[in-house]
């Protein structure tokens, strides 16, 4: 007994006891019991030399607890051939001894007593083996075995027979009872090998035993006995497997040939036994004794001479555990390919099953330790025994062996066995490749005979299969090689149906093999050819103008005069086209007499075809109809046909009782109605043309219609019938007949609803998205109204759009399609038209009998405005069809009689039907009743807007006529004509230009194109959504010029279309938020204030700001944008907003700009879902620059104490800074007048001094004191900045009242080092320059446009400054002369010549 090489004496064992004790906590105590007499299984080297040294080379594996373990393993490995149960007694006490926490098992002969000895000390043993499910039961729960149950492995290749339809198989096994004799073996063939084989033999190695293949040779002959050979055999002989095959470089496994093959004695039986040729379609073997691979190869005779090969083996299948291609994945090696890389790499041979067994066996002791066991920390030996139980036994995990689960009996079933099959490589592949099916047969293998060839649908041939007739094979074909039998040569072959020759013959005389089409058959000569009996050639075809009509002949006869036969080969000849047969000919086919002329019977007439027979059938050519002059000529001629007719020429198809069938008639053409002549072979009555291929489909007879259409040009139904794209059919057929008129009414309804919410709504929450949804719903409207005139255009339309033609019909008021036939029992145009033009005023008043019910019985608000604009909303959205339906009685096109149709009814004939008189009678009150007026409505309401907008009645304008300019932006109100005006034209052309089909498609494109570039570059819709629906829409109607164009571009616009639509449908009811913070303030008390904070709140968020200055075009609608369109309220809280129904969130002081910044942030951080600034630091250092005293080229004066006044110059300095890239800086007066001479020296080195005017900003002492302190030099460089409406310019009052000392007494002014003078001569100096203007209340883009114009000022200022070098150092001016004297006009020049806003 070998322990791992080790030998322990007490005091070894105890110190090795110890030591183990220690590292007990961080190891999983192993051993591997190993037979040594079964060492080339495999189950060693998986386990012990491989699995183990691997995963602890990978560092061990981690337990739930966070420790790691590795496996300490040592090898317990015993010959159990003899004494097994005292051997495996021994080594089981070992492991009680060192305390092991597992047992591995390697062997599978003595399982039983290792798992009775391992289960009386409660170690877990798990057993590399184990494949016999009768070995398993209840009595051993710490026992776990990893093979399948072996009885699986034949299960899959029996299962594939029973589908491949297989019906009789041979089954063999070992059967090994003690009292077994061969002579009583039951009918299945079970044999005692061991009662067999010669003494000393191993079954499983892989030599042959002869006395094995004599009782193999029994089991052959008593098959055969029985009737054919099988369909499978089954093989579970142990002695017909063998060991490892050592000859593939000793890195492969050789499965060998089964044993009942090898049907021969000695050294010379193989030819013997190969030509009993005992044939099967499928072969199943076990695998072989060292569980390694299956058995197929070479196998051997004890004296080393071989018995059978690796072809003999082709095709066989096997079975067993596991095979190296499987693919599964493993927590450890990561999949089964990785696994068998590496173990390649270190035994230079791929793994069997069995060391995949044993790899797995350790894989389920660690993974199961890993995944389910719990901490194995201060547990006793005996519960960390039952922790790797429990844990094993809970496995259902992958690993390179498949799925292991166990059972309740503990041995693993988790997947189905392997099986795998002998390719012809000569190497097994698993069930992953493709199975090859039948074996081939002993022929095939050996060579197939002459006289034979080999086929099969295997890439090896399966069969031998006799010369079909034209070939012949002379040779033995190779085993297991395709082979084919040759051709027969030209003038050589069989006979038909003549199989299995070894030689070609020649062709007998009146045969001939072309080597061709005859493949290699000898035909006799066919009618139409001949052959000498000598000639070396085959048969020859008669030539042009001659014919054979029996086999055999030497030469052909030819074709008599006025017939020819053009084609070889024939049998006969025809008549020639315009000639037909002799009646004294009575050849039965064609002819051999001379034919006879047509010209003689009728002018002008021919036969339709050769080889006519009869004087009758000279009819009158294709594109001619028999005709005659009056009904009393007895004389006909053949007759041109003229347009809209068809002349196919002939005769009718079938005549009454056998008698000759009447000439063809003409029939009327595509798109074109005839009818029928007044007597036979006469013109037709009329012909006109139609509007549609469903109601003038071409080839019907004169007069006739399809279906149950009548009348002229077949528009009309006939009683009790209705109208579906051009057809008629049955009201009765249809089912309920007032059903499209029911529908239509409810549609009706639903429209006339859906139109009174929205005029109802029109001011109401969701303006901009339900703007949106009218507006596309209109352009739709309007796009298929423009598409339904389009297709009143008589041009080539291709699908869908032909189709569709019918179905937009209705947009144009075409009542058909409400089947008004079905209810009014006919229909005629003058009805139908009229129907129409009642289409309107029914809409028209069915709106108004809603507001009445609205009014009156819901007692709602109904305003006139919202009726006008119903009313006018429906006139927009029909105008096309209304336009058309004005004009339609005027739409005429010609016929080819002659006379002219309406394109809309063409059984009308205008300006002579009296149905027509009352049609253009009737389109008077529609033209000039709707359409003129509505477009004068329209273009005086364009007229007048600009004017009414800025009347004190503007409000009342606006609203009266909101149909007209709601749709459109402010600024493009005038596109509401320019919509009407392309409407008009789009109903009016196809009018104007009726006899010009070109022209008028060409002209309703062109209206369409300048339309979509006006709308293009105008943008008019108020929303984007509505512009971008307008522009796919024009897309649509632009792109029908071409045909394929036009497909990309319906495409194209409907999908753009539907998305746009869809998406304004959904904000309608799933508004989006548009602003990020809505800032509310109250409009003089803080309107600066608030631009002053947007900017503040610019610098921190990319989030839109709505400040109501900035968003002009949404007065409106402020309250829906409060209410539904901003994600955050912020309201500026002055003196003014506490008496308005506002809620505060803010504080406000003055224009202290590091105070405003602070809110400002204190704002963004409050508000949610912003977008944030990065760059606002940088931003803030660049637009703001400091309020302190210090040098600059642009100086700012102004009231900052008062909070407008501070936020007015706040705002001017950030947009100046951003404008002109230079500093701004801005001078606090009640910080300047502490140190006036340090101000007058800044005032006197900048370049400007702007001087902000605001009401009250004179009377402001620190303003006054600061303007005073301005060095007299630099006062030339003031520019006043008037940005108070309210600010007024002095007066003479406010002068007198300055010099008077009302405004500032002479204390405050002699605190500021100056006097009433000096105010008055600054003030003076200040106004003799032009005042800019800021309007601190506009909007943003006003503000631009203003500092654009202040930039255009004050940059030549600041580079002429720049230009110059200023030598005198400013001084600051101080009182003023007594005198009143100086560079300033006195007192009493200012009085008299005052200063005001009107004269600057």
């Amino acid at each position: 007994m070998s322990h791992n090489n080790q030998s322990f004496g007490w005091s070894g064992a105890l110190v090795a006891f110890m030591l183990a004790s220690v590292a007990h906590a961080n190891t999983i105590k192993v051993m591997m019991l190993h037979n040594s007499q079964q060492s080339n299984a495999g189950w060693k080297e998986g386990f012990y030399d491989f699995f183990a040294p691997f995963l602890n080379g990978q560092g061990g594996f981690t337990m739930s607890d966070g420790n790691t373990y590795t496996l300490d393993t040592i090898l317990c490995e015993e010959s159990l051939d003899t004494n097994a149960v005292a051997k495996v007694q021994a080594c089981v006490n070992t492991a009680v001894a060192q305390n092991v926490d597992a047992i591995i098992v390697g062997t599978s002969s003595s399982n039983d007593d290792i798992k009775t000895a391992a289960e009386a000390v409660g170690i877990p043993n798990i057993h590399c083996s184990g494949g016999n499910p009768m070995s398993w039961t209840a009595a051993t729960p710490h026992a776990f075995g990893m093979h399948l149950p072996f009885p699986w492995y034949s299960r899959g290749p029996i299962r594939q027979a029973a589908l491949l339809n297989l019906k009789t198989v041979v089954i063999m096994r070992n059967y090994e009872p003690l009292d077994l004799e061969a002579d009583t073996m039951p009918s299945f063939y079970e044999i005692a090998e061991s009662k067999v084989h010669e003494v000393g033999f191993d079954p499983r190695a892989e030599f042959i035993s002869p006395g094995i293949v004599e009782f193999i040779e029994g089991v052959i002959d008593d098959v055969r006995s029985q009737g054919a050979d099988p369909d499978m055999v089954v093989n579970w002989l142990t002695a017909a497997r063998t060991g490892q095959f050592p000859s593939m470089e000793g890195t492969e496994s050789k499965p060998n040939l089964q044993a009942f093959l090898n049907q021969f004695k000695g050294r010379v039986q193989m030819r013997t036994t190969r030509m009993k040729k005992f044939g099967y379609k499928m072969y199943f073997g076990g695998p072989n004794g060292a569980g390694t691979a299956w058995y197929g190869y070479e196998s051997y005779w004890n004296n080393g001479t071989a018995a059978l090969g690796k072809d003999e083996a082709l095709y066989n299948t096997g079975g067993g555990q596991w095979h190296y291609e499987m693919g599964f994945s493993d927590p450890y090696f990561g999949t089964t390919a990785s696994m068998v890389s590496q173990f390649e790499t270190q035994f230079a041979k791929v793994p069997s099953y069995d060391h995949a067994a044993c790899m797995a066996a350790g894989i389920s002791l660690s993974f199961g330790l890993q995944k389910y066991g719990q901490s194995l920390v201060g547990l006793s030996t005996a519960q960390r025994r039952e922790e790797v139980r429990v844990s094993v036994g809970t496995l259902n995990d992958e690993t390179l062996f498949g799925m292991v689960r166990f059972n309740r009996f503990n041995q693993n079933n988790g997947r189905m066995s392997v099986n795998w099959q002998v390719l012809e490589d000569g190497n097994t592949r698993s069930a992953a490749t493709q199975f090859r099916f039948p074996s081939p047969s002993w022929d095939a293998r050996i060579g197939c005979p002459a006289g034979t060839y080999a086929t099969g649908l295997l890439p090896v041939p399966t069969e031998c299969v006799a010369c079909p007739e034209g070939r012949a094979r002379s040779t033995l074909s190779m085993g297991l090689n395709f082979s084919e039998c040759d051709l027969c040569p030209e003038g050589y072959g069989t006979l038909p149906g003549q199989t299995g020759l070894l030689e070609c013959p020649a062709c007998p005389a009146g045969r001939y093999q072309n080597g061709n089409s005859d493949r290699g058959v000898c035909n006799a000569c066919p009618l139409g050819t001949s052959r000498a009996a000598n000639s070396i050639g085959g048969c020859i075809l008669c030539a042009a103008q001659t014919y054979a009509d029996v086999t055999g002949l030497e030469t052909c006869k030819a074709c008599p005069s006025k017939s020819s036969q053009s084609d070889l080969g024939q049998t006969f000849c025809f008549c020639d086209v315009g000639a037909y047969k002799d009646p004294a000919d009575v050849t039965p086919v064609g002819t051999v007499l001379p034919c006879l002329g047509c010209e003689q019977v009728i002018p002008g007439s021919t036969t339709l075809y050769p080889n006519s027979r009869y004087s009758h059938e000279c009819v009158c050519p294709a594109k001619t109809f028999w005709h005659r002059p009056d009904p009393a000529s007895s004389v006909a001629f053949c007759k041109e046909c003229g347009l809209g007719l068809v002349c196919l020429g002939g005769r009718e198809s079938a005549g009454n009782n056998g008698s000759v069938p009447n000439h063809q008639a003409p029939l009327q053409a595509q798109m074109y109605a005839a009818g029928a002549p007044a007597y036979n072979g006469g013109d037709p009555s009329y012909i006109v043309e139609c509007g549609s291929t469903n109601t003038c489909p071409g080839d019907l007879a004169l007069g006739d219609c399809p279906g149950n259409n009548v009348g002229i040009a077949c528009v009309d139904c006939a009683a009790d019938h209705y109208s579906d794209n051009g057809l008629c059919y049955s009201c009765a057929d249809a089912g309920f007949a007032l059903g499209p008129l029911l529908a239509a009414l409810a549609l009706f309804l639903v429209a006339l609803v859906g139109l009174y919410k929205f005029a109802t709504k029109m001011d109401k929450p969701h303006r901009d998205s339900m703007m949106t949804v009218t507006i596309g719903a209109g352009l739709v409207l309007a796009t298929l109204q423009a598409l339904s005139a389009f297709s009143k255009v008589e041009v080539q339309w291709v699908e869908p759009l032909q189709t569709l033609r019918g179905i937009f019909s209705f947009l144009i008021f075409d009542i058909s399609i409400l089947r008004p036939g079905c209810f009014l029992g006919t229909m005629n145009p003058l009805l139908n038209y009229l129907g129409s033009l009642l289409m309107y005023p029914i809409a028209a008043t069915g709106i108004m009998l809603c507001f009445a019910f609205g009014k009156y019985v819901l007692k709602k608000n109904i305003t006139l405005n919202e009726v006008v604009n119903a009313q006018g909303l429906i006139v927009s959205a029909v105008y096309i069809a209304l336009t058309s339906l004005a004009v339609r009685p005027f739409q005429c096109v010609g016929n080819p009689d002659g006379t002219s149709s309406m394109t809309a009814y063409r059984n009308v004939i205008c300006w002579r039907d009296a149905g027509h008189s009352w049609m253009v009678a009737l389109s008077f009150l529609p033209f000039f009743g709707g359409v003129c007026t509505f477009m004068a409505l329209v273009i005086w309401a364009v007229i007048q807007y600009p004017v009414k907008v800025s009347s004190p009645n503007g409000v009342k304008f606006v609203k009266r006529y909101k149909f007209i300019f709601s749709r459109f932006s402010p600024d493009a109100y005038y596109f509401a004509l320019v919509l009407n005006f392309r409407n008009f034209l789009i109903g009016i052309l196809p009018v104007l230009l009726v006899a010009y089909n070109e022209l008028q498609f060409l002209s309703l494109t062109l209206v369409i194109a300048v339309y979509a570039l006006l709308q293009a570059r105008m943008w008019p819709w108020r929303t984007l959504i509505s512009n971008l629906m307008d522009a796919c829409l024009a897309l649509f109607l632009g792109t029908t010029v071409v045909s394929v164009i036009l497909m990309i571009g319906t495409v194209v616009a409907f999908v753009g279309l539907v998305v746009a639509f869809s998406f304004a449908a959904y904000r309608t009811y799933r508004p989006s938020r548009t602003y990020g913070i809505f800032l509310s303030h109250h409009k003089l008390g803080a309107a600066v204030l608030s631009r002053w904070f947007k900017m503040l709140l610019g610098e921190h968020t990319t989030s839109k700001i709505f400040l109501d200055s900035d968003d002009v075009s949404k007065l409106d609608a402020i309250i829906d944008v409060t209410a539904w369109d901003c994600e955050n309220v912020v309201v500026l809280i002055t003196q003014e907003t506490l008496k308005r129904m506002w809620c505060a969130a803010l504080d406000r002081k003055g224009a202290n700009g590091e105070l405003h910044q602070k809110v400002a942030k204190d704002v963004i951080a409050q508000c949610k879902g912003l977008s944030t600034n990065m760059l606002s630091r940088l931003a803030m250092g660049l637009k703001r620059a400091d309020s302190g005293l210090s040098t600059s080229t642009l100086l700012m004066l102004g009231d900052l104490v008062t909070p407008e006044a501070g936020s007015c110059c706040r705002v001017i300095q950030s947009l100046l800074q951003s404008k002109l890239q230079e500093p701004v800086h801005v001078v606090d007066p009640t910080e300047a007048i502490k140190d006036l001479d340090a101000a007058a020296t800044q005032m006197g080195s900048a370049k400007v001094i702007l001087v902000i005017l605001t009401q009250g900003v004179l009377h402001e002492p620190t303003f006054a004191g600061t303007v005073a302190a301005c060095p007299e030099g630099a006062r030339a460089n003031f520019v006043p900045i008037k940005a108070d409406e309210s600010f007024i310019y002095p007066d003479p009052t406010f002068w007198e009242n300055l010099a008077d000392g009302k405004i500032f007494s002479e204390k405050t002014l002699d605190g500021f080092d100056t006097d009433f003078e000096g105010v008055r001569a600054a003030y003076a100096r200040l106004f003799n320059v032009l005042a800019l203007k800021f309007t601190s209340h506009g909007s943003e883009s006003i503000q631009g446009t203003e500092i654009q114009v202040m930039t255009g000022r004050l940059a030549p200022m600041i580079d002429d400054a720049s230009a110059k070098t200023d030598s005198v150092r400013p001084v600051r001016s101080g009182k003023a002369d007594p005198s009143g004297k100086g560079n300033v006009d006195s007192l009493e020049h200012v009085l008299k010549e005052p200063i005001s806003e009107a004269t600057l």
